[in-house]
């Protein structure tokens, strides 16, 4: 499924990535040529410079919770350190959307507000004010509340009700999809990932859900900055729930095509734009993992994909097999179409 990213990007020799900023939206001056922002691969800007002068303007370095921030150079054009997101100089904290961050105690300043976010199998997530479980190094908080792309009222507007509710179904298998005895704990984690990414309804973070008329796919990613929409074809939704390909489950495609676009806005999150800058490598990574992903939506609820994904009458032997290869076919030839309409 197409996904696309707006902002070109390269990577460093430390394995973070370059992201180029045009000169009218940096926030240092209209005068100030293009700058170059290298940041670490889960989002901490650590050297900027301008792009045509390899003279750094600023340079950041911080402890692991983001604590210890220390910059120097010729001038700080920009808040956004610990993992991308803003920092308050004066009370030290670090916005993230639904509450504060303190990188000195390595703790939220508010307990979570999603209650379902604690899992018994991980007493880490048993702390309502830990920040991604004491482990700062791999995870990042993405926040994870979305928000409607463009604003209807629901009471009148029908098509616009539908569609969101579609969503809103589709979420609850995915969370469904958790309780299954189908996966292992390593599956349900893929399909937490794509829960915690999308979050809750109604806040502010960043991601937002759209539905319109697409061209040759169903749903797409597409990423602005820091921001991440995910467009739903309008028609596509409207025809696979009313005609359901034969022995497949209308409410369950949505719930594993919602699933394949989650998994396109946890990688954003985590690796920002740098999965983009690394061509057809990049995208394959991206669609290798949500077919994956959307794989499991199907093999937990144990009903057949319209993709070949999953089929519960394969033969038990076979169905890991035919699942992975099914997923590499979808990928070879999803992979192969967007780069033909990058041409």
């Amino acid at each position: 499924m197409h996904r696309e990213s707006s902002r070109a990007s390269v990577l460093n020799h430390s394995g973070g990535h370059a992201v180029l900023h045009s000169s009218a939206t940096a926030k240092c001056c209209l005068t100030m040529p293009s700058l170059l922002s290298r940041a670490t691969r889960l989002g901490t800007e650590r050297v900027r410079t301008v792009f045509t002068n390899p003279t750094y303007l600023e340079s950041c370095s911080s402890l692991p919770f983001g604590d210890a921030l220390t910059c120097q150079g010729n001038g700080d054009f920009s808040t956004l350190h610990f993992t991308g997101k803003e920092h308050d100089y004066e009370s030290g904290l670090d916005y993230f959307g639904a509450r504060f961050d303190a990188s000195s105690f390595g703790r939220f300043m508010s307990p979570d507000p999603l209650l379902n976010s604690a899992h018994p199998g991980e007493p880490q997530s048993w702390n309502r004010y830990s920040y991604v479980a004491n482990n700062p190094m791999r995870n990042v908080d993405p926040l994870g509340l979305f928000t409607w792309k463009t604003n209807c009222d629901e009471a009148k507007d029908v098509a616009c009700h539908q569609h969101r509710q579609e969503i809103r179904d589709a979420i609850a298998k995915l969370k469904t999809a958790l309780n299954s005895d189908k996966i292992s704990d390593k599956e349900k984690k893929q399909i937490r990932n794509v829960l915690d990414a999308y979050g809750d309804e109604g806040r502010p973070n960043g991601v937002s859900i759209g539905f319109g008329h697409l061209s040759g796919a169903p749903a797409y990613t597409k990423q602005e900055g820091n921001a991440i929409t995910v467009w739903f074809d309008s028609s596509s939704l409207d025809y696979q729930t009313q005609h359901p390909a034969r022995g497949t489950d209308a409410a369950v495609e949505n719930a594993a095509m919602v699933a394949h676009e989650g998994e396109h806005v946890f990688i954003d999150q985590i690796y920002g734009p740098t999965m983009s800058s690394l061509g057809e490598v990049g995208l394959t990574f991206h669609e290798y993992e949500s077919f994956d992903t959307q794989s499991l939506v199907n093999k937990a609820l144990n009903k057949k994909s319209g993709w070949g994904l999953w089929n519960p009458s394969w033969a038990n032997v076979d169905k890991e097999l035919l699942r992975w290869k099914n997923v590499v076919r979808n990928t070879q030839e999803d992979v192969k179409r967007e780069l033909k309409e990058q041409q």
